[in-house]
């Protein structure tokens, strides 16, 4: 990503987020603004008091339920969301208020009341927030670092000044305030601002303004600088998050919601289409059968139940399937810049900037490493099997080879077709795979990335990479490539699997690395006047 220049987004920025008292005004109306408590997401809500046989009770009395009637539990829609009727969904808009009838049954899934329209229905836990909950502010971010937040804010929308709090990437219990300025050159850059907290927990920047909440330290702030690299003027917006997967585990997803498909792709199995599920964008991975591909079925929807297993940020979210008549379909949600192969051909990744890489490698890790950690290897990382969406977030896709260790290691049937030059040696000729064996591909997708897409082993056929991989040969550093990058691709490759650094290590040396080449959090400035 890096510094962007300002000048060609000028015009579009100015003029576009003068943050009026009005709007501020309003916050309070939906539940936004004024009297939020300031509690960090997670941290219980109400306070717990010991029963006389030593049990926890919970206050009767909890701030989240509506003060007017103690007994209803009132909950703030954070965005809008469009809900498909035939499956027991409710719509909601943003700010809508919310009275929660049941939030156990299913963890993802609660049963709400909207009480703007008097449906009831369920909702997406993940799209609402308790009324007193941070996370019903528009600015905080919860579950964002420092690289997520510099991601969200240098996006060409994004004026001067627009900004997010987020939670503290070292100091745990604390915030970070992050903002994007523009530089004396017309570059737009992120600063970062550590918001420490007194000892009666109050909070400050700068020890000479110190604020009861944080709603106060940023209505002070978007009045006046006072010592930040500029005033604060619009909060970022949030990235809408992935609707959780049905409540009641692989859905049957009803083939007739299934509307306005286009043809996007083609892959191994079938064809990949863009549609509409009800008002959800989604993706559609068709399997035609017919008498010569029936045996494949299975493989194709073990795919599905792989995937239903996998909640994570960096992995692509399943809906469902539809299996009850030809073609079969696996549903899951639509990324808008398709694969990233294509993405860093033809499409913006061809300027991609160095930090951006480093943020696409560092995404990609965390994911592995979310696999890893869940005994999954995938057996088919490469660029064309990771897919690009909004706010520069990438996610892994294609579990079609995907299998669960049983034992560290993982025996694969001869049948079984591998890419040899994305296949790590021991997996190309004993058939034995193991995590270790995605990590040498992922160097492999390293090499993708910082040479925006080139085919690995260039000039040299299938087998001619193989043996040359066999004989100790490593791809020479790409041209341009930074040194420590190249040493990282190098050590995915060590002939010993055991050698080879667990995504985990990967993903904190592409942490490192990036905050490595950022300045670190900044002071406030204060001019003596």
């Amino acid at each position: 990503m890096g510094n962007r220049n300002g000048s060609s987004r000028r015009k579009q920025r100015d003029g576009t987020y003068a943050y009026s008292k009005n709007r501020r005004d309003d916050s309070s109306k939906n539940g936004n603004g004024g009297g939020i408590i300031n509690r960090r997401p997670n941290q219980p809500q109400t306070p717990i008091h010991q029963d006389e046989h030593g049990g926890m009770l919970a206050n009767r009395t909890p701030d989240s339920y509506n003060i007017n009637n103690s007994n209803k539990l009132i909950y703030i829609a954070n965005y809008d969301f469009n809900g498909t009727s035939s499956t027991g969904e409710l719509s909601f808009r943003k700010g809508d208020r919310l009275e929660i009838v049941d939030k156990y049954s299913f963890n993802d899934w609660w049963q709400a009341k909207n009480l703007r329209t008097k449906q009831t229905g369920y909702v997406p836990a993940n799209y609402i927030s308790a009324i007193n909950d941070l996370t019903a502010c528009e600015w905080y971010f919860t579950e964002t670092n420092r690289r997520d937040a510099e991601r969200f804010l240098e996006q060409p929308h994004n004026g001067k000044g627009t900004f997010l709090i987020r939670p503290s990437d070292t100091n745990q219990g604390q915030e970070s305030l992050s903002v994007l300025d523009l530089s004396k050159d017309k570059h737009f850059h992120v600063k970062h601002y550590r918001i420490r907290r007194t000892d009666q927990g109050l909070y400050y920047i700068s020890s000479k303004s110190i604020f009861q909440s944080l709603q106060d330290l940023v209505e002070h702030y978007r009045e006046n600088a006072d010592g930040l690299c500029c005033t604060l003027t619009r909060p970022c917006r949030k990235v809408e998050p992935t609707v959780p997967a049905d409540r009641h585990g692989l859905l049957e997803l009803d083939r007739s919601q299934l509307t306005n498909q286009q043809l996007i792709g083609r892959g191994n199995y079938g064809e990949v289409y863009k549609a509409k599920y009800g008002q959800r964008d989604v993706a559609i991975k068709c399997m035609k059968t017919d008498n010569k591909n029936r045996m494949c079925v299975d493989k194709f929807l073990d795919e599905a139940k792989i995937m239903k297993d996998l909640l994570h940020k960096n992995i692509v979210r399943l809906y469902g399937v539809c299996t009850q008549e030809e073609p079969i379909f696996i549903v899951t949600e639509y990324m808008g810049h398709g694969c990233l192969l294509n993405y860093l051909r033809d499409g913006p990744g061809k300027n991609l900037k160095f930090k951006t890489i480093l943020d696409f490698a560092a995404q990609v890790a965390k994911g592995m490493a979310y696999l890893e950690q869940k005994r999954y290897v995938h057996c088919d990382l490469a660029a064309r099997n990771i897919l690009v969406g909004e706010f520069d977030v990438v996610k892994i896709a294609d579990f079609g080879l995907a299998k669960i260790l049983q034992s560290g290691r993982l025996m694969v049937d001869r049948e079984s077709q591998f890419p040899i030059k994305w296949t790590a040696p021991e997996a190309a000729t004993k058939k034995e795979y193991t995590t270790k064996s995605d990590v040498w591909s992922f160097g492999i997708l390293l090499y993708e990335l910082v040479t925006h897409g080139s085919n690995p082993y260039p000039g040299m056929s299938n087998n001619e990479a193989l043996q040359a991989v066999l004989n100790g040969y490593l791809m020479p550093k790409p041209h341009d490539c930074h040194e420590h990058y190249y040493q990282i691709m190098c050590s995915c490759w060590q002939e010993n699997p055991d050698n080879r650094p667990t995504f985990e290590t990967l993903y904190m040396r592409f942490d490192e690395f990036m905050i490595q080449a950022e300045p670190s959090y900044r002071e406030v400035n204060y001019i003596n006047i």
